[in-house]
């Protein structure tokens, strides 16, 4: 799923540009998987000694500026409630220690680029939530995912509501258990083209529920048909096993 937005150098974020519930966001050298919960960016060196330290010169680049872009990026995600001190430590340590490398690029004027990815929770979930259990309850369910088709764009979101036409709340962020929203947020967000990813996700026997957004952060549904498809499927809540498909 992917918004595009411009990260300046003094850090000024733009507005996402969202085209749709697509499943990635980027800025500039930075994309947010939303659908695989990755978060992909780079760093580039000019060669000046073996290709093996120019590398490791790269990646240190790389993570010097994921660290001094990401709290623009999670300003961008979080309700400014949300955000603190805390968290800035925190993700610094996590994203420094925790970056993986998956390619690299040679170019003919001598510059090295290589690929680097990380947890999206871990680079971006708050440390002060509130939720109701650290482990999600062992609960048999029916089925293996909910998947909430929407009919247009929604911008990705780690907290939102799901809403019965009341606006009474059916699924909120105490729904989910600690544990499963440091790898899931409170689901995932796909859009059409991304089917094999999002199959994987709600597994072989999802439930699927039309719904429709309503502002940034609130999705809503038939409060009847969600109460009748959720019956006997709750242990999906606390996992966090709820797809968001756009167009």
């Amino acid at each position: 799923m992917r918004l595009k937005v411009s990260l300046l150098a003094c850090l000024f974020l733009h507005s996402p540009d969202s085209s749709a519930v697509d499943g990635q966001s980027s800025y500039e050298r930075v994309e947010l998987n939303w659908d695989t919960m990755r978060i992909r960016f780079y760093g580039e060196a000019k060669q000046s000694g073996s290709l093996r330290d120019t590398e490791k010169e790269a990646v240190k680049e790389g993570i010097s500026y994921i660290v001094e872009a990401l709290p623009a990026i999670r300003m961008a995600n979080l309700e400014q409630g949300l955000l603190g001190e805390q968290d800035d430590r925190s993700i610094v340590q996590g994203v420094s220690t925790k970056t993986y490398t998956y390619g690299t690029t040679y170019f003919s004027d001598g510059r090295v680029r290589v690929d680097l990815e990380s947890s999206l929770p871990n680079a971006l979930a708050p440390q002060g939530l509130d939720f109701t259990k650290d482990e999600p309850s062992e609960l048999n369910t029916r089925n293996t995912g909910i998947v909430v088709e929407l009919p247009s764009a929604m911008d990705p979101q780690m907290i939102y509501e799901i809403q019965n036409q009341a606006g009474e709340s059916l699924y909120r962020l105490k729904d989910v258990a600690r544990s499963e929203f440091a790898k899931n947020f409170m689901g995932r967000f796909f859009d059409g083209d991304s089917k094999r990813r999002l199959n994987y996700f709600s597994g072989e026997k999802p439930i699927n529920i039309k719904g429709k957004s309503k502002g940034d952060r609130i999705i809503v549904v038939d409060g009847k048909e969600w109460q009748s498809l959720v019956d006997g499927n709750y242990g999906l809540l606390e996992q966090a096993k709820v797809a968001i498909v756009g167009p």
